[in-house]
């Protein structure tokens, strides 16, 4: 469908997904949703999930209603936060090297990310949080670099809860992304599953936080800059766009040259008005306010 197909939400014709009044479109046929808060198994490219309304009168809002139920997410009884402790406990030392060598980042910052190790699957196990910082789910990377998630659980996002600040938060894509920021001296920082989601997780995450600024770093393709200036649109406080240089395709690559690193830790210091200091791991961050 083009832009002109879709309708945008309003007081008197909410999202028959969210219930929201703002951000959400249905097409005008009333056979689709486009969400920007409730996730679907169908991520749109410009951000939101696509959600079928399922019902032959489907300009009626009651029957809308009944559709949100129908795609509610079903709570799961697994215990995350338990799984996500026993993987994390079954990485050895090792491990944490072999990681660290392959993907270019520290053993210090894969910790913090809690990287656990599953040996049935023999993958790195990395957690997903919700904007509380709760475990809703589990992604593996296999030592060939493939990416699954564990059944049952839902997406979310790369983070330490221990070290978002409202001073600053920085938005990257993917938990190898996540752990690249911190070594830069920047914690406060958080990985989107993908270059479109988590979009109302982020926006739940911003209004709890309320950082003073924020900066979005996509990767360096027509997705990701698309994906967040998307998500810069609907962010509920200011935030930047930093794209990276031409020649380097997303922010684990910048940082495994020392220029690239510093040039990428300067930029994000000019605009959230914090340095970094190496004391030999870049373990900081130094505010100038």
């Amino acid at each position: 469908m083009s832009n002109r197909d879709w309708l945008r939400s309003s007081k008197s014709n909410p999202c028959p997904i969210c219930d929201h009044t703002d951000w959400c479109l249905v097409s005008a046929d009333g056979s689709s949703a486009l969400c920007m808060r409730i996730e679907s198994d169908r991520p749109s490219r410009n951000g939101g999930w696509i959600h079928r309304l399922r019902d032959s009168d489907r300009s009626r809002r009651d029957v809308w209603r009944a559709v949100r139920r129908i795609e509610s997410v079903s709570v799961s009884k697994t215990d995350w936060l338990g799984l996500a402790k026993q993987l994390h406990s079954s990485c050895s030392s090792k491990g944490y090297a072999w990681l660290s060598n392959r993907l270019g980042v520290s053993e210090r910052s894969l910790r913090s990310l809690r990287v656990g190790w599953n040996g049935e699957n023999r993958s790195f196990s990395f957690p997903m949080r919700e904007p509380n910082g709760n475990v809703c789910g589990i992604r593996y990377r296999s030592m060939t670099d493939a990416k699954f998630s564990e059944r049952g659980g839902r997406e979310g996002l790369f983070f330490c809860p221990t070290d978002l600040m409202p001073t600053y938060l920085l938005v990257v894509e993917g938990a190898s992304d996540t752990s690249a920021m911190i070594d830069v001296g920047y914690p406060s920082v958080i990985g989107r599953a993908n270059c479109t989601g988590n979009v109302s997780q982020i926006v739940t995450l911003c209004r709890r936080l309320k950082p003073a600024s924020v900066v979005v770093i996509p990767d360096n393709d027509v997705p990701g800059i698309d994906g967040a200036n998307r998500l810069i649109e609907l962010l509920p406080c200011g935030a930047n766009l930093l794209l990276l240089p031409d020649a380097i395709k997303d922010v684990r690559e910048c940082i495994q040259s020392k220029e690239n690193a510093e040039w990428l830790a300067g930029q994000i210091g000019i605009i959230t008005n914090t340095k970094t200091f190496t004391n030999g791991s870049n373990e900081h961050v130094h505010t100038d306010k």
